[in-house]
């Protein structure tokens, strides 16, 4: 695709924008989204099996054409199988990766890290930041999720962005983007002014008991 012909997909949804970017290979689509998608990355996946730890791979599979998907942290990169499947498939990729993220389902979940090697930069546990939310998170959020038999965990930081689990009642329970969103980012943004967002990376569909 030409600049031009690539720059007609820019796509743009509430906060989410994704920008086609030009590169000379014919049959890689790369897409830069406006939010971090990936606590850190890269990762690359064959096939939809290869995607199980991983929603928004897992979905791209579902369109006709597509032969490798590479996410990134605020990234997405598609190979397609054939020229001809550029007549249709950038379109519906964009639509697909905007629909996913607006779901607050997360790219890809917990396990898929255990696949990537652990890069410098990352606020660790020994950081007092990342000291400092796990103990807002175990004395403040915990005590009032655990009554609903649930818990978060803070598994991450990376460029400001926290990443947490959910587990128990909590998974897979009807509220918890808005209680994460409205409740529990709310309060750490103003806790922590250094803190941009707040990504979800539960296996909401596998919840054995979810609080509503």
């Amino acid at each position: 695709m030409t600049p031009e012909e690539l720059a007609a997909h820019l796509k743009t949804k509430g906060d989410i924008v994704i920008r086609p970017v030009f590169n000379p290979q014919e049959d890689l689509l790369v897409l830069q989204v406006s939010e971090k998608i990936l606590l850190r990355g890269p990762l690359i996946f064959s096939d939809a099996d290869a995607a199980a730890d991983a929603p928004l791979a897992k979905a791209l599979f579902e369109i006709q054409g597509v032969k490798t998907v590479t996410l990134r942290e605020d990234q997405v990169q598609v190979t397609l199988k054939t020229l001809e499947d550029w007549t249709q498939a950038p379109s519906l990729i964009i639509e697909r990766i905007l629909g996913h993220l607006q779901s607050g389902i997360p790219a890809v979940l917990a396990p898929a890290y255990d696949k990537i090697p652990e890069k410098s930069g990352e606020v660790g546990p020994q950081h007092p930041l990342f000291q400092k939310i796990k103990d807002f998170l175990d004395n403040e959020v915990n005590p009032y999720v655990g009554t609903h038999g649930g818990h978060i965990d803070l598994l991450g930081i990376k460029d400001s962005v926290v990443f947490v689990k959910m587990t128990g009642g909590c998974q897979g329970c009807s509220s918890a983007n808005a209680t994460l969103r409205y409740g529990i980012e709310a309060q750490m943004k103003n806790k922590f002014p250094e803190i941009t967002s707040l990504i979800d990376v539960t296996d909401h569909t596998g919840g054995a008991n979810p609080f509503m």
